[in-house]
C-alpha cells in the first residue's frame, strides 16, 4: 500500500526511521538523503516517523469572536434568512466570500478584487456552479 505524504515532504517513513536509528552525523545523513540538516535533526529528535498535524487544535472562526459567532448563529436561527459574509478588505482580511442557506449549508467563492461591490448587490440566495460547498 502506498504512503501519502504532504506536498512539502522530502522524506518517507523508511528514510525517517533510518535517520532515527543511524549513528552517522547530521551532516552525513543530510548529504546522503539530499535534505537539510535541520530536517535530519528534527527526525532524530522524534520518537515517531509520522508527520505531525499542522492544523488548528480547536477549529474556530478566524475573523469572528466566539460571542460574535454565537450572535450570527442565533440571528440566523431566529430569522431563517440566508447570510453572506465577505472580507472587510479583499486580500488583507481574506479573499473568500461565504453564503449560508437556511439549513446551514456553507458555500464559498472568491469574488475577486470587486468583492465588496459584488456582495452588496446580492439580493437573493442563488449560488451557481461556481460556488463550492465547504466541508463542515
Amino acid at each position: 500500500m502506498g504512503q501519502v505524504l504532504h506536498g512539502s515532504a522530502r522524506t518517507t517513513e523508511a528514510v525517517r526511521r533510518a535517520i532515527q536509528h543511524s549513528q552517522e552525523s547530521l551532516r552525513a545523513l543530510a548529504k546522503r538523503d539530499g535534505i537539510n540538516q535541520k530536517t535530519v535533526a528534527k527526525w532524530k529528535g522524534r520518537t515517531s516517523v509520522a508527520d505531525l498535524s499542522t492544523g488548528p487544535k480547536e477549529p474556530r472562526s478566524t475573523v469572528l469572536s466566539v460571542e460574535e459567532e454565537a450572535v450570527v448563529i442565533a440571528f440566523r436561527k431566529h430569522t431563517m434568512l440566508a447570510l453572506v459574509a465577505f472580507p472587510a478588505t479583499y486580500g488583507d482580511s481574506g479573499v473568500m466570500t461565504f453564503i449560508v442557506n437556511q439549513q446551514g449549508i456553507v458555500f464559498e467563492k472568491n469574488l475577486g478584487p470587486n468583492t465588496t461591490k459584488t456582495a452588496r448587490r446580492m439580493t437573493e440566495y442563488d449560488p451557481d456552479m461556481t460556488w463550492k460547498i465547504t466541508p463542515p
